[in-house]
């Protein structure tokens, strides 16, 4: 069957793909993911960071008017969670992917006319923002949890690990900034942003029997065959998902996890350049380098995420970046910056595959991004406190950034102690028949 034709209807009862011997399209699945990755990282989720101080300083604003567009664009993405789930989920990921590149990229190119911090605010949320939600994370996510189950865990981690590569684009902006403005670097990203991303975005597919494929590539036993209304994995729904204390141990934990993995990208150059005194191209290699330095903690959890509990390694995970936001606090020496870059960059890089592959595991593949995006709306917490409390500190305590970083290191650590708790739901009976909301 070729990759173009029109796929077989997920709802329907037709029989099992047919076996194919030709190459694993799977692995064009991880190409696009660890693309994906890097471009979310490099232009958006890290490079944003390195927009902060030129952007505070051409519109004269405070640090924190400048953080509540970052945090309502984080409320912006978990608010339509949800809904972007239904579309990815009937729509599957390509045509979501393409929406969501087209928004971001044109957002990157209006930036670079933006004279006020008011259209900064519209361009910042209605574009770039939702375009990065839409054309990179959820719908990737979702995809690689469909095409890998026995080895979803590792897959995750290699897709992910595009984010190394996209920290490297860090420093890239960051001297593009000093040498010719942040305007023109605003276009210059916008138009990378569309001709990289749009030859990803056609590389996905979202379900394999779709295409013909089996996940893993691995053909169902004859004991599955023999069993065909049992699946190897549950099948909640959205509504069952939201009834099991599993959902709510994790969302809640990550949302606090997420404290300082949404404050740390925005804030970083402008807390160890302004209070620590580094330089602007040694405080952007920092930011640069989170994604390379957790590179290898990302490919060692997601090994071991298929080999030993995964709550377990979790609790590991959140409490490496808890330890490192009281080392961030106390920084004051290039060896101190090192210490938190390898806790902060290991315990988060090792975290996200561990925590979507969980997700995947205790509620099925069938509605995963529904229930991702519902879960979504929990890490909003997180996401949308984090960076705007940080500024708040930063703009009106004393040693506001050291003491704001200690606080979220504790909150951290509470999430990391709650994950110990977490126990995979019990699915109710299945019958063969299909299922709905």
């Amino acid at each position: 069957m070729d990759l173009d034709q029109k796929a077989v209807s997920r709802d329907s009862n037709a029989s099992a793909p047919t076996p194919k011997k030709r190459f694993f399209y799977g692995w064009w699945i991880l190409v696009g993911g660890v693309s994906a990755s890097a471009l979310n990282s490099g232009f958006y989720f890290l490079g944003a960071g390195a927009f902060f101080l030129p952007i505070v300083e051409s519109f004269n604003a405070s640090k924190t008017a400048l953080a509540g567009a970052f945090s309502l664009a984080r409320l912006e993405s978990g608010l339509l969670g949800p809904i972007q789930g239904f579309l990815i989920d009937r729509l599957g990921a390509r045509k979501v992917m393409f929406i969501g590149i087209g928004l971001m990229g044109g957002g990157f190119m209006l930036l670079s006319i933006v004279n006020s911090l008011t259209w900064f605010y519209v361009v910042f949320i209605l574009f770039i923002a939702l375009g990065a939600s839409f054309g990179f994370g959820p719908p990737v996510h979702a995809t690689v949890v469909n095409w890998f189950v026995k080895r979803r865990t590792k897959a995750l981690a290699v897709t992910l690990s595009g984010t190394a590569i996209g920290g490297l684009i860090v420093p890239l902006i960051a001297w593009s900034i000093r040498s010719y403005g942040w305007q023109d670097t605003a276009l210059f990203s916008g138009i990378a942003i569309l001709a990289l991303g749009f030859p990803v975005a056609s590389l996905m597919r979202f379900r394999p029997e779709d295409y013909g494929y089996y996940p893993d590539n691995l053909p169902p036993s004859e004991e599955e065959i023999a069993n065909e209304s049992q699946s190897t994995e549950p099948e909640f729904t959205v509504g069952e998902a939201l009834r099991t204390t599993a959902f709510w141990i994790m969302g809640g934990a990550f949302a606090l996890r997420m404290l300082s993995s949404s404050a740390v990208p925005i804030h970083l150059i402008a807390y160890l350049e302004q209070d620590v005194g580094f330089s602007p191209a040694t405080a952007a290699l920092y930011l640069g380098m989170i994604g390379p330095a957790g590179l290898a903690g990302r490919l060692l959890f997601g090994i071991l995420g298929d080999i030993m509990p995964k709550r377990r390694l979790m609790f590991v995970t959140v409490g490496l970046q808890a330890a490192s936001m009281p080392v961030l606090a106390m920084v004051e020496s290039q060896w101190q910056a090192i210490i938190f870059l390898a806790l902060f960059a290991s315990g988060h890089a090792g975290g996200a595959p561990i925590m979507l592959a969980t997700r995947g595991e205790y509620f099925g593949r069938r509605f995963y991004a529904m229930i991702s995006g519902f879960m979504s709306l929990i890490l909003l917490a997180g996401t949308v406190t984090g960076p705007v409390v940080a500024a708040l500190f930063a703009d009106h305590v004393a040693n506001g950034y050291s003491v704001v970083f200690f606080l979220y290191g504790g909150l951290a650590a509470v999430a990391a102690v709650a994950l110990l708790f977490l126990k995979p739901p019990v699915p109710k009976r299945r019958s063969s028949a299909s299922r709905s909301l």
